[in-house]
């Protein structure tokens, strides 16, 4: 009986078990399409490049050292001017790469794929909307550091360059996927038609100039009643704003069932 009732123990260790998120694999899905495309990646992400050359330029070129050689008699007023600006001219180059506004389309007769994933719509077009945020958000913290090094701009200051960054991408990422769902095109033989040609990538593109030249338009106007820091709190809270209800407008998409 005694065999019989014999047990065994075996010491079980159990360790960490690291596996990526629902949205983290659906957000390194999107990178593989991105990366393994140049067309994708060149014309989505130019803006990122763009972004990036400038801000390297000017640690190089010396901003400070351009505005002292122009003609102005007093250089004081017009900094505060640029430094003031210059989180919307980072905006609308970092958001022309909007891949929210092509993703979906992107997935073409391979649809079903996605739609047969035991997920909801809603988590899909999250995840969509993770990567471009992965993408961009770091591509204009990154600016935003080597132009406030080039400008000698305030640390107070350039946290507000952070903020708006993070509004700007978010609501920039929810305007994407709110075109993409309203302007999706399924039936292309070749990306071009949706990359180059596509209603989304043309919207993604010209909404980011359109929209961020005139906010900086605006700020240029209001520096003249309002300090920078209150014009950048005061464009954060707006696009953060609209991002919300944009985003909204995305999960709740009435057709959403018959797109995706």
């Amino acid at each position: 009986y005694t065999t019989l009732f014999r047990s065994k123990r075996s010491n079980y260790k159990i360790g960490e078990l690291k596996r990526n998120s629902v949205y983290m694999a659906l957000a390194n899905k999107e990178a593989k399409r991105f990366f393994s495309s140049s067309l994708y990646m060149l014309n989505i992400g130019i803006g990122l490049i763009m972004a990036l050359l400038a801000a390297v330029a000017s640690l190089f070129v010396g901003v400070d050292k351009l505005i002292e050689g122009i003609d102005i008699s007093n250089i004081e007023v017009i900094k505060p001017v640029i430094t003031t600006v210059l989180p919307f001219a980072i905006a609308m180059m970092v958001n022309m790469c909007n891949t929210t506004a092509v993703s979906l389309s992107l997935e073409g007769k391979n649809l079903w794929i996605i739609q047969s994933l035991p997920m909801s719509n809603r988590i899909i077009m999250e995840g969509k909307m993770l990567f471009n945020i992965i993408l961009v958000l770091p591509v204009s913290i990154v600016c935003s550091i080597l132009f406030g090094i080039a400008l000698r701009i305030p640390i107070g200051l350039l946290g507000l360059y952070f903020i708006f960054s993070f509004a700007s991408v978010w609501f920039s990422t929810n305007l994407g996927a709110w075109v993409n769902l309203h302007f999706p095109n399924f039936d292309w033989d070749n990306e071009v038609e949706v990359i180059k040609q596509g209603m989304g990538s043309m919207i993604g593109i010209f909404s980011s100039m359109i929209i961020y030249l005139a906010l900086g338009f605006g700020a240029f106007l209001l520096s003249k009643q309002l300090s920078g820091e209150w014009i950048l709190l005061l464009a954060s809270f707006i696009l953060a704003l609209l991002g919300v209800l944009l985003y909204r407008r995305v999960i709740c998409f009435k057709s959403l069932q018959k797109k995706i």
